[in-house]
C-alpha cells in the first residue's frame, strides 16, 4: 500500500498549524506604513535672531492613524531659497534627533533649531517633518517663508 498521500496530507496539516501559531495575534487588516507615521508637528514658527533664523515647534503626540506616537525618532528640517517669487528645491539642512532635544524641553513643550547658514536680505522657505524609528516621515505641515533681516525678519505662513 502507498502511504505517501497520507504522509503529504499530514505534513501540510502540520505546516498549516505551525504557521497559524506563528501569526502575530492581531486581528484586522494590516495598516499601510503612512498610517504609522507621525502626524504633523504643531505650532511651527520662525523668527529672526541676530545670526540666523530660529524655527520652533511642538512635537506631534499622535500617529496619522490617531494612535499614540510612541516611537518618535526625530525631525527633518528642509529649506528652499526663494528668488523673484520662485521657490527652489527643498534641501535637507538638519536632522534633529528627538533624544537630544528631550532634555531641553518636556513632553509637549516647544523645541527649536537655529539656521545660521543664511544671507541677510534673502528669502527662504522652511518645512519640518517628524519621523519615527522605522524611518517613516510624517505629514507635511505648513511652510514658513522668511525674509531674513536679523531680529527684524519677516515671516509669512504658506499652505
Amino acid at each position: 500500500m502507498n502511504a505517501a498521500p497520507s504522509r503529504i496530507a499530514s505534513t501540510i496539516l502540520i505546516a498549516f498549524f505551525i504557521c497559524t501559531l506563528a501569526a502575530c495575534g492581531k486581528r484586522g487588516s494590516p495598516l499601510p506604513p503612512e498610517n504609522l507615521s507621525p502626524a504633523s508637528v504643531r505650532d511651527f514658527r520662525a523668527d529672526g535672531v541676530l545670526n540666523g533664523v530660529r524655527v520652533s515647534w511642538i512635537p506631534p503626540s499622535i500617529k496619522v492613524a490617531g494612535e499614540v506616537l510612541d516611537d518618535l525618532d526625530g525631525f527633518v528640517l528642509r529649506r528652499a531659497s526663494v528668488s523673484k517669487g520662485r521657490r527652489g528645491r527643498f534641501q535637507i539642512i538638519a536632522r534633529i534627533r528627538y533624544e537630544t532635544q528631550k532634555g531641553k524641553a518636556g513632553l509637549g513643550e516647544r523645541l527649536q533649531y537655529v539656521d545660521r547658514d543664511i544671507v541677510p536680505g534673502e528669502r527662504y522657505d522652511y518645512r519640518l517633518q517628524a519621523y519615527n524609528k522605522r524611518g517613516y516621515e510624517g505629514l507635511k505641515g505648513e511652510i514658513l517663508r522668511v525674509l531674513f533681516k536679523g531680529r527684524s525678519s519677516e515671516v509669512e505662513v504658506l499652505n
